[in-house]
């Protein structure tokens, strides 16, 4: 469904963010791929997000998503009605001890930063991850160490225009996956962190990072790991027995370092990325009989090769 004239209009008259229209997204996601949104929109905090969500719900207009464009595959043609970015709401409050109240725009690497520094413990082992809090908690973000989820105590969440705060147990939080995203949107989050050190947990974010360095260091965009890890299985070693290291369309290549990313060479396409994960699919398969579901998300019209997201 494209948008009218009016849409552009009504948004800019009533927020105090911002709107443009055909915004190329490739430079802002991590595999540097993609079309234009038809309009962009960046509500300018928590309370200009929540007015644009009621105008979304009152008006019907359809919406999308766009975090910190990790985990993430644009369309070569774009992506129709409205892309939000919620990347100015950043409240940062702490309630109580060692609990803090954050906006979903906070990106990830920064708030384990700041917990850091105010030597709060629980998230320093997830230093690397890169994105937003909002899709932390979406996809539930972690390491062999621990997830997102493990210290979220409640969420407000958007949906049809209202908001409400979710318990944890509400979130569903599962691995690589929960009940949030698509129509509920994440706006805050209260996580429930433990007292220690800024010494110690500056030591520990190290350690993390450096893992993360030597693990993934693969030299080109990339969108991190493309499938999740089957029960019982990692899906890099999967792919790797079936000989696909190195496996290439156009400039679109799985990655001779760490065969579960696939690597923008310079000018790929998202139509290119979706060949090459249908192929990992096919020859993984067809090799093993497990089937390989993808971790990233699709946004935009991908026609007759949206099937690589089922």
């Amino acid at each position: 469904m494209k948008l009218d004239g009016a849409c552009a209009e009504q948004l800019r008259l009533e927020l105090r963010g911002t709107v443009a229209a055909q915004v190329p997204l490739a430079p802002l996601t991590r595999w540097r791929i993609g079309g234009p949104a038809e309009l962009l929109v960046r509500p300018a905090d928590r309370d200009d997000a929540l007015h644009l969500f009621a105008l979304v719900a009152q008006q019907g207009w359809p919406y999308c998503l766009l975090g910190g464009g990790s985990n993430l595959l644009v369309a070569d043609a774009g992506v129709a009605g409205l892309v939000i970015q919620l990347d100015a709401v950043r409240l940062l409050e702490e309630p109580r001890p060692a609990c803090l109240r954050l906006g979903a725009g906070w990106p990830l690497p920064r708030l384990i930063a700041e917990t850091v520094r105010r030597g709060l413990a629980g998230l320093e082992h997830l230093a690397g991850i890169p994105g937003t809090v909002g899709g932390a908690v979406v996809m539930n973000a972690g390491v062999a160490a621990g997830c997102f989820g493990q210290r979220v105590q409640r969420v407000l969440v958007v949906e049809d225009g209202l908001a409400r705060w979710w318990s944890a147990a509400d979130c569903a939080f599962a691995y690589r996956d929960s009940a949030l995203g698509g129509r509920r949107v994440v706006l805050e989050v209260e996580l429930e962190l433990a007292p220690s050190t800024s010494a110690e947990l500056a030591a520990r974010r190290e350690a993390a990072l450096r893992h993360r360095r030597q693990a993934q260091r693969v030299g080109w965009p990339n969108a991190g790991s493309v499938f999740r890890n089957p029960p019982g299985y990692s899906a890099w070693q999967l792919i790797a027995a079936c000989g696909l290291r190195g496996e290439r369309c156009g400039d679109a290549q799985v990655s001779e370092q760490h065969c579960n990313f696939i690597v923008n060479r310079g000018t790929a396409t998202a139509a290119e990325v979706l060949t090459l994960i249908r192929r990992v699919q096919q020859r993984v398969a067809g090799a093993t009989g497990i089937c390989l579901e993808p971790e990233i998300h699709f946004l935009g019209d991908f026609g007759a090769m949206d099937d690589a997201n089922s």
